[in-house]
């Protein structure tokens, strides 16, 4: 009896033993040792996690290698970009030490030749100051070199009165370029500073006057001096009929941007046509020469066409004043049509081919200024 109850309880462990190692692979996921970000789904087992985490050490591995191929070439170059940035580095050390060196040399001269000029010319040390060089002491002067006289202006035109007036600024002003007063804008304040400043504004053209007028009235002139104008070819005759005189064209477009044409030779003749007369285009001159078309040409306007052709009548066609050739549309026309946007579709607008071909600008301003000759020396 003790031996079949020894038997039963060896077979009842072993029964356990293998009970309790199904059951293993059946404990709850959530039990095991293994650590995991998200929580698995219902039913996995301890068996299956381990098969997940293997595969995950499986896949970073990959990972890693595929890493190092693709960074260890992006190395490489930028080890290469900082051993080339090291070159030029080193080649503009050399370059600023070379103009560093150039800097000093031409400081050693410059002192030898500020030292060399206090030293006085062979022969004439203690001669009277203004004697030639070698007189002798006590000498009596030579003449002395005459001041370069200064031109005292005059009334005949805006830089004239600004040479007469230094403190006068940009405002309206009688001018007489003929004896005879004519009221103009004269801007006091354009002009480089080499230059002589004091330009009559000839014509403004924006937004604010319709240009499409009759011959009479261009004859005349219209508008606000200070605004937009036309001074009237009546006017220019005048003006320009004495003296020399030189044209300054400034023109800006509907984007901001500013150009300039500017010629050495202006002048209108009288009537019936008022034919321009226009030359010597300064290079430098931004907006390219817009105006050699017109040289020679009569002025034509919405009623009377002096375009040389019979059939253009670009004057009505255009409706504007200008000096229009036969080939009408013209080059340049700043008498044209005021445009909101600078539409490239309309020749009639405000134009300047050689800047922005058919593209209608925004602002156009003519400026003129008298040629003055030298000042004679006074006597004494």
């Amino acid at each position: 009896m003790g031996t079949g109850l020894f038997r039963n309880m060896m077979g009842m462990r072993t029964l356990a033993v293998l009970l309790l190692a199904s059951l293993a692979t059946l404990v709850s996921a959530q039990k095991c040792v293994f650590k995991f970000e998200a929580l698995p789904p219902k039913g996995t087992t301890c068996a299956s996690l381990k098969t997940i985490e293997q595969l995950d050490k499986d896949v970073k591995a990959i990972t890693d290698k595929k890493m190092v191929a693709e960074i260890a070439p992006a190395m490489k170059k930028l080890g290469d970009a900082v051993k080339r940035r090291v070159k030029v580095e080193k080649e503009l050390a050399e370059q600023i030490g070379k103009v560093q060196k150039m800097t000093d040399d031409m400081a050693k001269l410059d002192k030898a030749a500020a030292a060399a000029a206090k030293k006085p010319a062979a022969g004439a040390t203690g001669a009277t100051p203004g004697a030639k060089p070698g007189s002798k002491p006590g000498a009596k002067p030579g003449p002395a070199t005459p001041a370069k006289p200064v031109d005292p202006g005059d009334d005949k035109d805006c830089a004239g009165l600004k040479l007469k007036d230094k403190s006068k600024g940009t405002a309206e002003y009688d001018i007489k370029p003929a004896g005879q007063p004519i009221k103009v804008h004269c801007d006091m304040d354009m002009g480089d500073q080499d230059e002589l400043k004091g330009w009559a504004v000839i014509l403004r053209r924006t937004q604010f006057v319709d240009f499409n007028k009759k011959f009479a009235e261009y004859e005349r002139g219209f508008g606000n001096l200070g605004l937009d104008h036309w001074i009237g070819l009546q006017n220019l005759q005048k003006i320009t009929a004495q003296d020399e005189w030189q044209l300054y064209v400034s023109l800006k477009d509907h984007d901001k941007n500013e150009a300039f044409a500017r010629y050495s030779k202006f002048k209108v003749s009288g009537p019936p046509d008022y034919k321009l007369t226009i030359d010597g285009y300064d290079p430098r001159s931004t907006a390219g020469n817009g105006l050699s078309d017109s040289n020679g040409i009569g002025f034509s306007a919405n009623d009377k066409d002096n375009d040389g052709s019979k059939l253009a009548e670009c004057g009505k066609q255009y409706q504007s004043g200008w000096w229009f050739n036969q080939y009408c549309p013209n080059p340049a026309n700043l008498n044209g049509i005021w445009h909101k946007k600078a539409s490239p579709y309309d020749s009639r607008g405000i134009i300047w081919r050689e800047w922005r071909q058919n593209e209608n600008l925004k602002e156009a301003v003519m400026y003129i200024q008298r040629k003055r000759s030298p000042p004679k020396p006074t006597a004494g």
